[in-house]
């Protein structure tokens, strides 16, 4: 295993966190250890699985041997130690180098992974992914990449080895803000409304056109007599318009750690791929008349740039032990979209760490047909559908 090329700061270190708040291992020694233990949860196989050699022997690429639970051949694991803080990377011609030498390992894998403490690159994940593609069309062992971010999602998921680990590292767990959905819930479901409206081109004498025709007259003839169009009207001028697109998500910022923590402000950004915008309530006809007597002004806002994001600032800073903060604003998810990741950025008077919750998004869509009436056969177009906003009185 290749250590870090320069030695760490220990003062540099405490502040320096990892994303999702886990702080890195101080050393490749203790990352190695940590993949053990790790990979022997994940595998089933805590009892056999080991270190592979001992440093200065030849190892042929594998650190780790182990075989997971339910298979016959073997799975190895190639630590690699990068260094935050001279930006050392994983680089291709050293993935091309582990993998050889794996290759001549004595023994028959049937999986090779590349765990390391640098960060996700989507760039060499998809090297990865191609050489393992290549690989198993060969008949030869697949080849999987492990970035830290990744680590510490399998780290979270088996509680025994996350708490070996804190104990490991002893800054870890005093200071940390934890960001969940309310119930503590990390994965929530939303449910935006849209108008889904399909024009169709047809002739004159079209039979699911003229169906359509004697339907809605009979509907608008009953509308008409249990409550005439003059009441109607006066009915919904008296109703507040809602927008059901826009979707509610509460948030709770839990101080988890053992010490008390100061939150001087939180980032929160949706990509706009995914979602339309993001505000801090549903906007309404009132908004700017209501507003102007505010005296206080909000702890969360929408911030200055393009982004769909908005800044949180709570008054109260500190959070001590076991205490919460809870928090909501509202997305408005692009049509079609089925899941979402929200952003957070964290920055406290200790540290600074980032995180992600993830948003399963069930639409209900309420379907429409707009007739278009054509002369002749040629003149006809293919069906064309357009989402809108559902709009609901209350």
């Amino acid at each position: 295993m290749t250590p870090p090329t320069d030695e760490r700061d220990t003062t540099k270190r405490i502040n320096m966190q990892a994303p999702t708040q886990i702080q890195k291992p101080a050393n490749w020694q203790d990352f190695e250890t940590l993949c053990m233990k790790l990979w022997g949860r994940i595998w089933d196989c805590a009892d056999t699985i080991k270190k592979n050699g001992r440093t200065g022997q030849k190892q042929y690429g594998v650190d780790i041997l182990g075989k997971k639970k339910g298979e016959d051949l073997f799975s190895a694991i190639q630590c690699k130690g990068k260094d935050d803080y001279t930006n050392s990377k994983l680089t291709k011609k050293e993935i091309d180098k582990e993998i050889e030498n794996a290759r001549h390992y004595d023994g028959k894998l049937i999986r090779f992974i590349i765990a390391t403490t640098a960060n996700k690159d989507t760039e060499i994940e998809e090297y990865v992914m191609e050489k393992s593609i290549e690989h198993c069309s060969k008949g030869l062992f697949e080849v999987c990449l492990f970035s830290w971010e990744d680590i510490v999602d399998r780290l979270i998921e088996h509680k025994d080895v996350y708490q070996w680990y804190l104990g490991l590292s002893n800054y870890i767990g005093s200071h940390n803000l934890e960001v969940t959905f309310e119930n503590r819930d990390v994965e929530y479901t939303i449910n935006p409304h849209y108008c889904e409206k399909t024009k169709k081109y047809v002739l004159p004498d079209d039979k699911q056109y003229i169906a359509y025709l004697k339907a809605d007259e009979k509907m608008r003839e009953l509308a008409d007599q249990l409550c005439p169009q003059k009441l109607q009207s006066l009915v919904h001028s008296s109703q507040v318009k809602t927008n059901k697109s826009w979707c509610r998500i509460p948030l709770c910022i839990k101080n988890t750690g053992a010490v008390e923590v100061e939150l001087v402000k939180m980032g929160i950004e949706c990509k706009k791929e995914y979602v339309l915008a993001v505000n801090t309530k549903i906007p309404s006809v009132l908004d700017g008349v209501v507003g102007s007597w505010d005296i206080m002004p909000s702890e969360l806002y929408k911030r200055n740039d393009t982004s769909c994001g908005l800044m949180y600032e709570p008054r109260e800073r500190l959070i001590v032990p076991q205490d919460e903060k809870r928090i909501a604003f509202y997305i408005m998810p692009c049509p079609k979209t089925d899941q979402l990741d929200i952003n957070f950025k964290l920055y406290t008077r200790e540290y600074f760490s980032e995180k992600s919750l993830h948003v399963v998004v069930k639409p209900e869509y309420h379907k429409s047909t707009e007739y278009v009436v054509v002369d002749s056969n040629k003149d006809k177009k293919p069906d064309n559908t357009e989402y809108s906003f559902c709009f609901e009185y209350e």
